[in-house]
């Protein structure tokens, strides 16, 4: 595998993220944030946080180290506990951060990274 396909998967995931995120953005606030039963995480919020989480720990991951809750510097994990994104705007913005850490990963990563295991 090379590092130009992990780019292209990781382009393709910034791509469908970018979708959904667009179309909660249509949502009124209440709607956005309302218990929906059948919804495993509780209303469309807890389900984009899930999202992002995810985003988080396989970047920690992909970069060698652990995901955010574990690092010693874990801003972004202790605002996720603290439940300081409450709405749609505070999301966005942490997810924005978010790509451009990925941006920056993608500008470097080789492929003898790729090459190597991952844990």
């Amino acid at each position: 595998m090379s590092a130009d396909f992990f780019r292209l998967l990781l382009t393709y995931n910034r791509w469908a993220n970018d979708g959904v995120l667009a179309r909660a953005a249509e949502v009124d606030e209440g709607a956005y944030s309302a218990k929906v039963e059948g919804l495993s995480f509780g209303s469309l919020h807890a389900t984009l946080v899930h999202i992002l989480v995810g985003e988080l720990v396989w970047m920690a991951r992909f970069q060698g180290g652990l995901p955010p809750e574990a690092l010693k510097d874990a801003r972004v994990a202790d605002r996720l506990a603290e439940s300081e994104l409450r709405t749609y705007e505070e999301l966005i913005s942490l997810w924005r951060q978010e790509w451009r850490k990925q941006d920056e990963f993608l500008a470097s990563l080789k492929d003898e990274d790729v090459a190597r295991p991952l844990s």
